[in-house]
């Protein structure tokens, strides 16, 4: 009976041992999915997850959905930040853009860092000029209404927008492009928004 009970208690603390190692397995896989998904410095969505959220919206309008907004953002000027107050406070400016426009949009709103200085905004239900127009305005203003407050100094701060419709007429890539040459236009004058609607 001895034995038994030994052999019993071994077999039990073995499996008890390999559920908590699979446990641990599972929540490590599971940050380290999410960590691939977040931009280490702002902690906004990055490239990649925008990138699957955009095909996910896709799909959604191509099954009779709303269309989305589709934005791109360019922090105006901001390689004079780096320049003259160093990448520190450059990387203040950035995160502290992502947390007015996370906080001042939509809960609905996906804000990304796209690269760099670029940052990605996705905005379903926006439709049409006027909509794109408005919310790209809104965007504008959430940045540039107070200057950003830097470890070192208080910078004013503005973006140029380029925005258009994630509609289902052609694939998402294609949005993004569009929206991109829109956010060219817009960067010609800065502090500006160009919108380009789908043909």
């Amino acid at each position: 009976e001895a034995l038994v009970l030994a052999a019993t208690a071994s077999l039990l603390a073995s499996l008890l041992i390999a559920q908590r190692s699979r446990e641990s397995t599972a929540l490590a896989l599971a940050a380290e999915q999410l960590n691939a998904r977040r931009d280490q410095l702002t902690g906004a969505p990055n490239r990649r997850a925008f990138e699957e959220a955009m095909i996910a919206e896709h799909s959604r309008v191509v099954r009779g959905g709303l269309p989305a907004g589709l934005f791109l953002i360019d922090l105006d000027r901001f390689k004079s930040v780096n320049d003259r107050f160093g990448h520190r406070v450059g990387d203040e400016v950035l995160i502290e853009v992502v947390r007015r426009l996370t906080e001042g949009l939509r809960p609905t709103d996906i804000v990304a860092r796209w690269g760099g200085e670029e940052i990605t905004v996705l905005a379903p239900g926006v439709r049409g000029r006027r909509q794109l127009e408005e919310f790209a305005e809104r965007v504008r203003t959430l940045v540039r209404e107070l200057p950003v407050a830097t470890s070192t100094t208080a910078l004013p701060v503005t973006v140029s927008v380029g925005g258009t419709l994630l509609d289902g007429s052609v694939a998402p890539s294609v949005a993004l492009h569009r929206a991109d040459g829109a956010l060219y236009d817009a960067k010609r004058t800065r502090d500006a928004i160009s919108i380009s609607l789908p043909p």
